[in-house]
């Protein structure tokens, strides 16, 4: 069981697992990563930051930075379609790995 102050989409009188709170927290916290890759891209620019650059700004490792910015090659459309419904979707970075090999 979660205790702690409930959530609000939680109706009073029901209990929830953790589970269910750590499936909430990762709804409320979801990143488009073509957005977060788009953002990568804005800074790297503006900013006129290398990978590693950018990634010790961010506190990330540069691969991490990588794998974000090789979403950017994707088809336009793919991009596109991941932009418009990833949230409704859950798309994350992980599951387009296989789409980028």
């Amino acid at each position: 069981m979660f205790r702690g102050p409930k959530p609000d989409f939680i109706p009073n009188g029901k209990i929830i697992t953790k589970k269910e709170q750590r499936h909430h927290d990762f709804v409320e916290s979801y990143e488009n990563p073509i957005e977060k890759a788009i953002e990568y891209d804005r800074m790297m620019k503006e900013e006129k930051l290398s990978q590693s650059a950018l990634a010790e700004k961010l506190g990330v490792s540069r691969v991490r930075v990588y794998q974000y910015m090789s979403l950017l090659k994707l088809p336009q459309k793919k991009i596109e379609y991941i932009l418009k419904n990833g949230k409704q979707e859950m798309i994350t970075e992980r599951h387009l790995r296989p789409v980028m090999l």
